[in-house]
């Protein structure tokens, strides 16, 4: 049986480190600040609900260390403030937020919805394909292409050129699916597509051919995700509605087991007292629901590799 929660009666129970003050800074945010404090409390979250609040609370990696932890003790010490450990960057942020720190043309490059594949991309993709079908295949491929194999052209089954033929020459992600029933990393819902555009061709009617290729792939496979119809970040409108206090301080109340009612969140994150608990229920918490969702967060990555990329563009056609 699970352990009631204690309810917060008062603002003055609430812990020593929440302070308002320390947001007040915010409205000097963009896209990219606000991906990477949102990415952070996402995070958390994440393993909360995962993994529990113990094992959070208690992992750690081969070095020792719980860089997970840290980051969260941090970010109430200073909730604006960014990753500067390598090993919080990388374990909390990945490549992405690595980039976006350290190479910014690479992070507006590589976080755009259309980037160019890299190598290590095409290999992440190819994961996708059950172990024994991706060592099947670069035998077969190896043996056709390169001549780097364990069999020659001419050794190679009839069958085996049947078998690989039949799914290799397919668009990637319906090859995934014929490998059976028993689905691995493909059976996640798809949400990209890996196309190969020819530049040789005027701009005119690749954009043209690309409008219409979406059409296409949008009305054939209804696997794939649709388009998210999501608005363009309210930054301000977050402020008012104190949201960043908010996810703080419901972060805390999860991680300590307690509750906080609408009245008293109100009054922790409204400074002027204008604004109460129905608008905690009926706005902060709407907006900070939709802003823990990883698809949110990723689009906030997409708006500020944009604005990366338009300031570069400023600065070379000045």
């Amino acid at each position: 049986m699970a352990s009631k929660k204690k309810i917060i009666r008062n603002t003055s129970e609430l812990p020593s480190w929440y302070a308002l003050e320390k947001y007040q800074n915010l409205a000097n945010f963009g896209a990219e600040q606000w991906y990477e404090i949102l990415l952070q409390r996402w995070t958390h979250n994440f393993f909360f609900e995962r993994d529990g609040i113990e094992k959070y609370r208690t992992y750690t990696m081969d070095n020792g260390e719980n860089p997970f932890f840290s980051a969260l003790i941090k970010s109430r010490k200073n909730p604006l403030s960014f990753l500067e450990d390598d090993l919080q960057i990388i374990v909390i942020g990945g490549g992405q937020l690595q980039s976006l720190k350290y190479d910014k043309d690479d992070f507006s490059t590589f976080s755009y919805a259309v980037k160019p594949l890299t190598v290590r991309r095409l290999y992440q993709i190819e994961l996708g394909l059950k172990e024994a079908t991706r060592k099947r295949i670069r035998k077969w491929a190896d043996g056709v292409f390169g001549w780097f194999g364990t069999d020659k052209f001419d050794e190679i089954p009839k069958s085996e050129h049947e078998w690989a033929k039949s799914f290799i020459d397919d668009p990637i992600f319906e090859a995934f699916e014929k490998q059976g029933e028993e689905k691995e990393l493909y059976e996640m819902e798809r949400n990209h597509d890996l196309v190969q555009i020819d530049l040789t061709v005027p701009d005119k009617i690749l954009i043209q051919q690309f409008t219409d290729y979406l059409r296409y792939v949008r009305q054939k496979y209804p696997c794939v995700k649709k388009a998210y119809r999501h608005k363009y970040p309210e930054y301000k409108k977050w402020i008012d509605y104190g949201v960043l206090p908010y996810l703080d301080l419901k972060l805390w109340a999860d991680e300590e087991g307690y509750s906080i009612p609408n009245r008293v969140m109100a009054d922790a994150i409204f400074p002027d007292g204008d604004k109460g608990e129905e608008m905690v229920r009926k706005t902060t918490k709407k907006i900070a629901d939709m802003l823990m969702k990883k698809e949110y967060v990723d689009f906030l990555a997409t708006i500020a590799a944009h604005e990366i990329a338009e300031k570069k563009s400023q600065k070379i056609f000045r």
